[in-house]
């Protein structure tokens, strides 16, 4: 196998979420710490719980344990600016990958969104998605479901859209080595030019029984819990979840970018087994063999140096002896006395991932490649005595183990498949980095942001700790990171401090009121300078920190006449003498675009006040007056901020140490914290990129199946997810009673209050879609007790339809019989076009014109002031309805309006009659001014409602609205 370009691919950035485990900092300290997170199934896992029990049709007792993340429900939605129906539609294993990925490129130090990484290729592995069956079983079915959780296409398509990455862009599936083949196809797409950079990482999350069933009985999963790679013990394999996701590029552009590189990627190879073994579930040696060789081919390796092998070790008795028999076979010959082949298996610490394996094999291999140690392989105590271990050359890991510090170490990582497919990837060391050459001697800097206030105090908060847990990591490399490799978000904050003791308490400081600044259009900066002889020794400290500042001086000195200036300067003049020209090169060079040309710049005397009338020259926006502290004394310029723009006014006194240029720094970092994109190289000191805390995620529930999605707008009385069973239960907080601004405290429901409940409710079941309610009956049921909360339950029937019904919550003085308030099937429905409004209102809204009318006549019933009658022409009668605005938490409709509405289609009921409604749709999204039509007979027959918006938009649809009489009611749960 040849290739045309040999070049080594390097290891840049990695993501990773794995159980109790979140980026590579955390990675490797759980791998050093020996931490084994296998566990028990979680009790907020409702989809597995069928695994607790005992599969009759098993001869095999798997224990019931697993490596499972925590809250894979969850999601920052927001950050990704995903709505949250798209978002409950979305297979939890693609918001992770979102989230592992942006993980991943800030680790990189890469910054997407620009024409740099436009071309990056995008190279994702993942097998089953349960999410998908899911949420067909329940019928929650659209195009958000089909792109997010029915197939594999939509995980590398949804990165790449969510990055702007356009590049290369393809999901793999091999089964349980589809990471490993995800990272050799990235290399492939590197070396062949298709990409610059690439992003290669694999997904698993179970969220189902049925796998882990039929793996039970197959015998394949181990009985005591525990993956025990090579152990005489071993008795199969614990299933486990994670995310990973690696930063790849070329190693020459790594060291032209002044990247951090973990390790390498020599050379890799691809096999299938085909028909080497007897069976397609039982591994072959041969081929294994073959795809080793392939490999260090590719590479361009002797096997016999290799230091460590990364093993699939999954710790099956039949799959461990033949993986350490080919190992043996292709990397023992020619090894010098004394040094085996050391492997290692990251299976005992997380489990076997299936599809993550072979990714979290090679982020192991690399880190331990960059910190020159091998973590112990969990759980080997006495080798298997299926392999003649005398002679293989090869030795298990079992305790934590020093690597030779030198260039040039070499590591394989294995990834095996129940397909077959066999992968194997040789990665080297990197270059050791030279020791930073700046002391860590302030002023510094270190400036966070986020996209929400809580995020950035989250961000703050774990700096604080990193920088007190991580004292090896020089505060400068911190500051140059977080400055120069990170995104910035319109939350910011900049904290200043003269070294690592005063960042942390700068840092754990109470947080100041935040806004978000207006990145892409900040406010203007404006210099205010001042008719002062030049200190020179201030011009020569400023010289030597800044070279932009030393070659405007310079040039300033090369012309006698600029540098004099004349006895009574004009502004133009000033801004021409060495201080003032050094200090508008040296903030240009920092990044800052000043609003007027440097000839415009406002000039002042010693005493002057800067007014409005003086400051406002041709070109030169108002100033108002710059108060600073030690403003009146000091020689020179400092840069401040004011409510009306930015402006650079007088710095402390040059008899300070390092006044001036502290000074500066304050000034850019008041600048940054005013949405200034600053060029931090040239402000900071020194530094080398070095990983940092991740960013602080918002989640937010987003489930949509068998749970009841959140809609687009949180509702005051539903929670956004509900107690699963085999259908759906909520709890509300309070009783629905009044209109939009009552939010529902005390007292006997409403009518109308049920319906918009029973309309929600709907909503939810219908996974936030468009839904109708058929045969809604409502029951006012005198027994019920006043304050009660309430009880919404559905259980799933065919596709997309849903019966369910509401009742007053038990108490304890209440446990069993309670009143049965409502009751329907819910299914999806389609929304209503304007253009299908009835005539008689179609040519009311036409006449408004969209403007809102002053609503006249009587009310429609008297508890409900916001309903007045328009208009009767026979059996219709035009309603006019004006409410409130919707709030951030409100009711699809108001109440009030609902009970004013029927009120107008039904006429007065006796207080045990039940209201019967054939379709219900609530639309929701009211404005403060709408239309409704009533038809129909209010003594007589069912009666009709419609309500529009102002401009046709339908809101509210009941057809077939009647009272009744009926006897009352109750329910057992």
């Amino acid at each position: 196998m040849t290739r045309g370009n040999d070049e080594p691919i390097a290891v840049v950035g990695a993501g990773c979420r794995f159980p109790r485990v979140r980026g590579p900092l955390a990675l490797w300290r759980a791998l050093c710490d020996g931490v084994d997170v296998v566990g028990p199934i979680g009790a907020d896992r409702y989809g597995l719980r069928a695994l607790a029990g005992t599969d009759e049709g098993s001869r095999h007792r798997p224990a019931p344990r697993m490596a499972s993340i925590e809250d894979v429900s969850s999601f920052d939605a927001d950050f990704f600016g995903i709505g949250r129906r798209q978002a409950a539609h979305m297979d939890p294993q693609q918001r992770l990958v979102l989230e592992t990925t942006w993980e991943a490129f800030e680790d990189a130090g890469v910054v997407t969104g620009g024409t740099a990484t436009r071309r990056t290729g995008v190279f994702m592995a993942k097998a089953a998605s349960h999410y998908w069956h899911l949420l067909a079983r329940d019928g929650l079915l659209d195009m958000f479901s089909v792109i997010g959780a029915a197939g594999s296409a939509g995980l590398s398509g949804q990165v790449s859209f969510q990055f702007d990455l356009r590049g290369p862009s393809m999901t793999v599936d091999t089964n349980c080595s589809g990471g490993l083949a995800a990272v050799h196809l990235a290399c492939r797409s590197l070396r062949d030019g298709e990409c610059r950079l690439a992003v290669a990482g694999a997904v698993h999350l179970v969220l189902s029984p049925e796998e882990t069933i039929a793996y039970g009985r197959a015998g394949v999963l181990s009985a005591k819990g525990r993956s025990a790679f090579a152990d005489a013990g071993a008795d199969g394999f614990v299933r486990g979840e994670g995310c990973a996701v690696v930063v790849l590029k070329p190693l020459s552009a790594a060291r032209r970018d002044g990247d951090r590189v973990y390790a390498v990627v020599l050379g890799s190879a691809v096999t299938n087994d085909g028909r080497a073994s007897p069976t397609m579930l039982a591994p072959a040696a041969a081929t294994q063999e073959e795809v080793l060789r392939l490999a260090y081919r590719d590479a361009g390796v002797e096997p016999a140096r290799v230091s460590f092998v990364e093993t699939h070790g999954v710790g099956t008795p039949a799959g461990d002896p033949v993986e350490i028999a080919a190992l043996a076979s292709v990397l023992g010959p020619g090894r010098p006395p004394g040094r085996p082949v050391l492997l290692s298996s990251v299976r005992g610490n997380f489990g076997h991932q299936e599809p993550v394996a072979g990714l979290t094999g090679l982020l192991k291999a690399a880190l331990a490649l960059h910190h020159r140690l091998l973590p112990a392989t969990l759980h080997h105590t006495t080798p298997t005595p299926a392999l003649r271990w005398d002679g293989s050359r090869c030795s298990v890991v079992t305790r934590s183990t020093p690597l030779p510090d030198r260039d040039g170490l070499v590591a394989g990582v294995n990834s095996f498949s129940v397909t077959g497919t066999n992968v194997h990837a040789v990665l080297g060391s990197a270059d050791h980095p030279v020791p930073g050459g700046a002391p860590d001697v302030g002023p510094f800097a270190l400036v966070l942001s986020a996209r929400h206030p809580d995020s950035l105090d989250a961000a703050a908060a774990a700096h604080a700790e990193f920088l007190e847990t991580s004292p090896e990591v020089p505060l400068a490399d911190v500051c140059h990171t977080a400055a120069v490799r990170r995104a910035h978000h319109p939350y910011r904050r900049a904290f200043r401090a003269h070294d690592r003791a005063g960042m942390v308490e700068a840092l754990r400081r109470e947080p100041r009121p935040l806004r978000a600044t207006p990145v892409g259009s900040p406010p203007g900066v404006v210099l205010v300078l001042r008719d002062e002889p030049t200190d020179h020794a201030v011009v020569e400290e400023l010289s030597r920190r800044s070279n932009a500042f030393r070659d405007a001086v310079r040039e300033c000195a090369a012309s006698p006449r600029r540098a004099a200036g004349p006895l009574h300067p004009t502004a133009p003049d000033l801004a021409s003498r060495p201080l003032p020209a050094g200090l508008i090169a040296l903030w240009r060079d920092w990044g800052v675009r000043l609003t007027t040309p440097p000839g415009s710049v406002a000039a002042r005397r010693p005493g002057d006040g800067v007014d409005a009338d003086r400051a406002a020259e041709p070109r030169l926006p108002p100033v108002t007056r710059v108060d600073a502290p030690g403003a009146a004394a000091s020689d020179d310029l400092v840069l401040h901020l004011t409510p009306a723009g930015v402006f650079l006014g007088d710095p402390p006194a040059a008899g300070c140490a390092g006044s001036v240029w502290e000074s500066l720094v304050a000034a850019a970092a008041d600048l940054y914290e005013a949405g200034h994109a600053l060029r931090w190289e040239r402000i900071l000191p020194a530094g080398r990129q070095v990983s940092l805390p991740p960013y602080p995620w918002r989640r937010r529930r987003y489930w949509a199946p068998t749970t009841g999605a959140p809609a687009e707008r949180a509702h005051p009385l539903l929670p956004d997810h509900a107690t699963e069973e085999r259908g759906v239960r909520w709890r509300t907080t309070a009783t629905p009673r009044g209109g939009a601004g009552d939010r529902g405290t005390s007292g006997a429901p409403t009518a109308g209050g049920l319906v918009e409940l029973a309309a929600a409710v709907a909503h939810r079941l219908c996974g936030s879609a468009p839904a109708t309610v058929e045969d809604l009956s409502v029951v006012l049921d005198p027994a019920f007790r006043h304050g009660s909360a309430l009880e919404a339950a559905g259980v799933a029937g065919p596709p997309g339809r849903w019966r369910f019904h509401i009742t007053e919550a038990p108490g304890a003085d209440r446990p069993a019989a309670r009143a049965r308030l409502a009751e329907g099937t819910a299914r999806v429905s389609r929304r209503r076009e304007a253009g299908d409004l009835p005539a008689l209102l179609r040519h009311r809204v036409q006449r408004t014109g969209g403007g809102a009318a002053r609503p006249r006549g009587p009310a429609a019933d008297p508890r409900s002031p916001g309903v007045r009658v328009a208009e009767r022409h026979g059996n219709s009668v035009l309603l006019r309805l004006t409410g409130p605005a919707p709030g951030e938490v409100d009711f699809g409709f108001p109440p009030d309006l609902l009970d004013g509405v029927l009120g107008a289609a039904t006429g007065r009921h006796a207080a045990d009659a039940v209201l019967t409604v054939e379709r219900t749709t609530v639309v929701g999204r009211w404005t403060s001014s709408m239309w409704g039509l009533v038809t129909g007979t209010p003594q007589g027959g069912p009666a009709d409602v419609l309500v529009c918006d102002d401009d046709g938009a339908v809101l509210v649809e009941l057809g077939g609205v009647r009272w009744a009489p009926s006897p009352l009611r109750a329910c057992t749960p």
